[in-house]
């Protein structure tokens, strides 16, 4: 088992990222993007720091609890597409914290970065 400083999160080698879209490993000192600003969200800002990683939290709301340990919060609708390219411009990846992330938000990612839908589950929130 690695330790902290060694931490690595490894990607599927066409999964676009912030600074070259196919940089692999995600180093320590990555931005992980998170939509969600829940006790979800918390805990995986928390761990990323543990790891070295900083987190940037989206969500419309304010005072939230993943906020409070993040490095970076943007607040906004999911729907605002400007503030979702900014937000996605400013982070190496990003995932979800709960389902309740809207199906329209999944799509502009996806249009955004194409190739992300083979590895981020969006599917499942359409579902939801």
């Amino acid at each position: 088992m690695r330790g902290a400083k060694n931490a690595q999160i490894w990607l599927p080698s066409n999964l676009q990222t912030r600074n070259d879209k196919t940089s692999l490993p995600l180093r320590s000192g990555s931005i992980i993007g998170i939509l969600g600003t829940g006790q979800l969200g918390r805990m995986l800002s928390l761990a990323g720091a543990q790891l070295g990683f900083k987190t940037h939290i989206y969500g419309p709301e304010e005072n939230a609890p993943a906020s409070e340990v993040s490095w970076r919060t943007t607040t906004a609708d999911y729907r605002d597409e400007t503030a979702l390219t900014h937000f996605a411009e400013s982070v190496d990846v990003v995932t979800y914290e709960f389902e309740n992330v809207p199906q329209e938000t999944a799509n502009f990612y996806l249009n955004l970065y194409p190739s992300a839908h083979r590895f981020a589950p969006w599917t499942s929130l359409r579902i939801a």
